[in-house]
């Protein structure tokens, strides 16, 4: 078995999942940051209610005011973690999603396994100051996703769009950073566009 899996791991994959082992150590971390605590909470009494939560119960001037409350899922995935696991839940979470989001940017990248790595490296040190067990996090990950399918669809000729209108879906009720999924389409399709544009201009030699 152990002499099966050696001749497996070579040196490609032993990077790249020494990579990513990396990266979950650099995600994993206690929740500290300070709006954590009111999304729990926000989790609990929507769970409770059996309702979204769309009222403002945590200020003293508006308390009860209606709030459009565009993180309620990811209030309720927060809160189920915190529930069932505590503090390790969250932070194994924070860190499982950061992963997650840095294969499917890994996916989409060229060159060898180091060019590679140094890259994602690079991009995780830099974006570290944003892992925080907050509904945010959610959007770190659909980001990538999306991403990844247009460039399936681009790049390898396989078309998996069909999987954005559910995603979307579920990106609106979990982070309101889905406006970034939508600018992505945007500029996917200006692209598309200009591209077929500058296709129908002659060349200067023609």
């Amino acid at each position: 078995m152990v002499q099966r899996l050696l001749l497996w791991l070579d040196t490609r994959r032993l990077a790249t999942a020494i990579l990513f082992v990396a990266v979950f150590a650099m995600a994993v971390r206690a929740p500290a940051d300070s709006d954590t605590w009111w999304h729990l909470k926000a989790g609990q009494v929507t769970v409770e209610r059996g309702r979204i939560l769309q009222e403002d119960l945590f200020s003293h001037t508006r308390y009860g005011s209606p709030w459009i409350n565009h993180s309620w899922l990811s209030q309720v995935v927060l809160y189920w973690l915190f529930d069932h696991f505590s503090y390790a839940g969250l932070g194994l979470w924070m860190a499982a999603v950061v992963m997650a989001a840095f294969a499917f940017v890994y996916l989409q990248m060229e060159g060898d396994v180091f060019t590679r790595a140094f890259i994602v490296v690079l991009a995780a040190a830099t974006s570290g100051v944003i892992w925080v067990a907050r509904p945010q996090l959610f959007s770190f990950l659909l980001t990538a996703v999306v991403a990844y399918l247009l460039y399936l669809f681009k790049w390898r000729g396989v078309n998996r769009l069909w999987l954005l209108p559910p995603l979307f879906i579920l990106w609106v009720n979990l982070h309101a950073g889905y406006a970034l999924g939508f600018i992505i389409l945007l500029g996917f399709v200006a692209g598309e566009v200009l591209n077929n544009l500058l296709a129908l201009v002659p060349s200067a030699g023609s």
